[in-house]
């Protein structure tokens, strides 16, 4: 029996009675499956308010503005004009047109016919517009400006072209999370400017060149110069100076480095341990480099594994799954004379996956079915239950619309709006963590313990 998720897509259901919105409280949450379109997790590290030719195409490098290029250049310079009219049109009509509950989206657009009109500037645009966008009650779904973090994950995703084409972000190699007790560091990348400067997990970034910390304002325009931080690292402590050398980086070539150098074994209690941290799945490569990791000498003779699918993107294949298949046959090797070898295409071992609130949408069809074959223990907390089909398109004004275009399913088990529950529950703790992660620490208990 095949372990690989079936995924059905069903671009005309209606959002059932699990369909909501994934949790806004400290910004987006959406998921990113690549499955047949993509699914994008928006990562919670962008404004604490925000809530989450012809028409894009649903899959990488293939996407085209929502209205004609001449009505485009009208429509930008309105908004210039401090007119955000016409835009809100390009949204009212393309939620019409291709969210996935079709009686939803006509509803929703006449509700808010010409909700544009009267805003005075994109970011006022971007937030009314999530505001209303939230009423549809779907993950994957939001507005994102060239200020979004977001919005550049987007077009870097789904490899857009023209004005909306992503050649890199400038940062300093940490993920952040905004909450309302401040901005903390969330994850480190390996390798990264951000490592090398000390950063640690649960730091506070009060400030950035004196001024407050934003994921890409904050760096915008700094590439090749050091940026000045300033870090609290215990509550009600004083903040303490650290410098980051600002680097200028595709984001696709950034997470996939940081999941190479990151992949690593480990010893833990008597035992070794591999630990493959995957922060996007949304193409190909991120799965070769797990399986890479996995074949290479030092994984080959660990004990268990740790695959943590926390946070950042989703966006995992379902042929993951593939990857931990044990009915794969276990070669045995022997030449005339050299030793007898035997290789294993496949992770047989035992096998612990971290997954918490931003775990989402294909990183959630993943470790669901890790978890219903009994091929891996779920640590950590309950994933986001953000799993529908969506698609990005490009607005007149440079803005990006993410819209939730399909409902899925996996195996016949809808996971939008349900979540999946770990097996061994374990609270978050970030805020002046210390560099400490308690649920890594049990994730490596559990897995030394088999």
């Amino acid at each position: 029996m095949s372990l690989v998720p079936r995924i059905r897509r069903l671009p005309g259901a209606a959002c059932g009675p699990g369909g909501r919105a994934a949790s806004h409280a400290a910004g987006p949450a959406t998921g990113l499956l690549a499955a047949a379109v993509l699914c994008v997790a928006v990562v919670p590290i962008l404004r604490p308010s925000l809530s989450p030719g012809a028409s894009v195409a649903a899959a990488p490098g293939r996407a085209g503005l929502a209205v004609p290029e001449a009505s485009a250049a009208g429509n930008r310079a309105e908004c210039r004009r401090g007119d955000f009219t016409a835009v809100g049109r390009e949204v009212e009509h393309i939620v019409r047109d291709r969210f996935f509950d079709a009686d939803a989206g006509r509803r929703w657009a006449e509700r808010h016919r010409d909700f544009g009109r009267g805003l005075a500037s994109r970011e006022v645009f971007a937030a009314e517009a999530n505001r209303r966008l939230a009423e549809l009650k779907a993950s994957h779904t939001g507005l994102y400006t060239p200020d979004d973090w977001m919005h550049h994950a987007l077009a870097a995703v789904f490899r857009l072209g023209g004005r909306h084409r992503h050649t890199g972000l400038e940062g300093i190699g940490a993920d952040v999370a905004l909450t309302p007790q401040g901005a903390f560091v969330r994850r480190v990348f390996a390798g990264s400017p951000s490592e090398r400067a000390g950063l640690r997990r649960g730091d506070e970034i009060v400030s950035v060149d004196g001024g407050p910390f934003h994921p890409v304002l904050s760096f915008r325009g700094k590439a090749g110069r050091d940026a000045v931080l300033a870090v609290r690292r215990r509550e009600g402590g004083p903040p303490e100076e650290i410098r980051a050398s600002v680097r200028r980086v595709p984001l696709p070539r950034e997470w996939l480095d940081a999941q190479k150098q990151g992949s690593r074994v480990i010893w833990h209690r008597g035992r070794r341990i591999g630990v493959i941290p995957l922060f996007v799945g949304a193409g190909q490569e991120y799965q070769a480099a797990a399986q890479e990791a996995l074949q290479s000498p030092a994984f080959q003779q660990a004990d268990a594994l740790v695959l943590d699918l926390r946070d950042g993107l989703g966006g995992l294949n379902p042929g993951f799954v593939s990857l931990f298949d044990r009915e794969v046959p276990v070669l045995t090797i022997a030449g005339r004379e050299g030793p007898v070898r035997t290789h294993s295409a496949t992770w047989r071992r035992r096998m612990v996956v971290l997954v918490n609130g931003g775990s989402r949408s294909g990183k959630e069809i993943v470790a669901r079915a890790l978890q219903r074959h009994g091929l891996a223990v779920l640590v950590g907390e309950r994933t986001a239950g953000a799993v529908l089909g969506g698609s990005a398109f490009p607005l007149s004004d440079g803005s990006l619309l993410y819209l939730a275009v399909s409902d899925v399913r996996s195996d016949g088990e809808r996971l939008e709006g349900r979540r999946v529950d770990p097996d061994v529950p374990v609270p978050g703790s970030l805020p002046y963590a210390g560099g400490r992660d308690p649920q890594m620490e049990r994730a490596l208990d559990v897995a030394a313990a088999g």
